[in-house]
């Protein structure tokens, strides 16, 4: 049928049936392409998690048909994994009726096909953050994880899924884009600073924020395991650079100064403290230095510049417990009075 002819009605008890679902559709998509390739499909997007989303198999439950004939319910070559929720059939004529799932694989035409799929599936996507966004942020924290993938293996369509990317912005308390986040900087800051950590709870409590509450700069909090992943692949974002608030000296003196300037203790003054603190805690650290951000705790660690953010190596521990990270480097708060003690 034409999709003209097709109510919302027909679209959703289609969608429960072929998806084995209860709730209704946030997207639907049907549409037929013609041309140098052809086929039609009808893909829906759920509102609500599908049990299997994060099954590690990661399978795909797209319907493939070849001239209306089943074929099979579970056409991974069709879409991308970072796509696996979506639900549907697809119909072509340019596939043999004999094609094994292992030769689908192989032909060029079921590439076409997922290629011309994601991007509409993408396209649709972003016309419903502008449409409402508020709806869109439900399915972000219902999907978001898994959107989130394709950052890290599509690298075709990598530029094209951040945009439809929500993070947690500390400043805004709530799921923002990234171009609300360029938006709201303020003059003088040039990085998109952020802050990976197991959870929310942890992160807010996190010393290395410090600096950026003082000054009321924005940090975005990541705490999906596959954030650790994607940035280094996409190192920045309209020409601002990620910078990871837990690894290196970040300084901030250049951003929003203060009017009224504290009286601050010189750092010659602590050189001696400094070298008796490495000398005690010898290999233990990389080095001990005085921290540019640091407001409230007397110290914190933190990883070397070119070194591996600390959630990422917790993580590489808990994959390998014979993991041993590198020594990290001990920040001191000057104007702390157990510092200056």
């Amino acid at each position: 049928k034409s999709p003209k002819d097709i109510s919302d009605e027909e679209y959703k008890s289609f969608y429960n049936l072929i998806g084995s679902t209860f709730d209704d559709p946030y997207l639907t998509v049907h549409n037929k392409t013609e041309g140098t390739i052809e086929f039609t499909n009808l893909l829906f997007a759920p509102s609500s998690q599908p049990f299997d989303l994060f099954d590690p198999e990661r399978k795909s439950k797209i319907h493939l048909y070849i001239n209306r004939v089943f074929i099979t319910d579970e056409a991974d070559d069709l879409i991308p994994k970072w796509l696996r929720f979506l639900r549907g059939v697809v119909d072509t004529p340019i596939l043999d009726l004999n094609v094994s799932r292992e030769m689908l694989q192989q032909k060029p035409a079921v590439l076409k096909i997922k290629k011309a799929i994601t991007k509409k599936i993408v396209s649709e996507l972003a016309k419903k953050i502008k449409k409402d966004e508020v709806n869109y942020d439900i399915f972000w924290s219902n999907f978001g994880r898994v959107i989130k993938e394709g950052l890290y293996e599509d690298n075709e369509n990598r530029e094209k899924i951040i945009p439809l990317c929500r993070f947690y912005s500390l400043v805004e308390d709530k799921n923002i884009s990234l171009t609300q986040y360029l938006d709201n900087m303020p003059d003088g800051q040039n990085d998109i600073f952020y802050l990976t950590a197991e959870n929310l709870d942890k992160a807010k409590v996190s010393p290395h924020l410090e600096g950026f509450v003082a000054k009321k700069l924005d940090v975005l909090i990541l705490t999906d395991p596959i954030d650790d992943f994607w940035i280094p692949l996409m190192p920045e974002y309209s020409g601002k650079k990620f910078v990871s608030i837990s690894r290196g000296n970040v300084n901030l003196d250049h951003i929003k100064k203060d009017k009224k300037k504290k009286k601050k203790e010189k750092n010659s003054d602590y050189e001696a403290l400094l070298e008796e603190i490495k000398k005690c805690l010898n290999e233990k650290v990389s080095n001990v230095v005085i921290s540019k951000s640091l407001t409230e705790s007397p110290a914190r660690l933190i990883a070397d510049e070119n070194g591996m953010d600390i959630q990422m190596e917790k993580m590489m521990m808990m994959q390998n417990p014979d993991f041993e990270g590198s020594p990290r480097i001990l920040e001191i708060n000057i104007e702390h009075e157990l510092i200056k003690s």
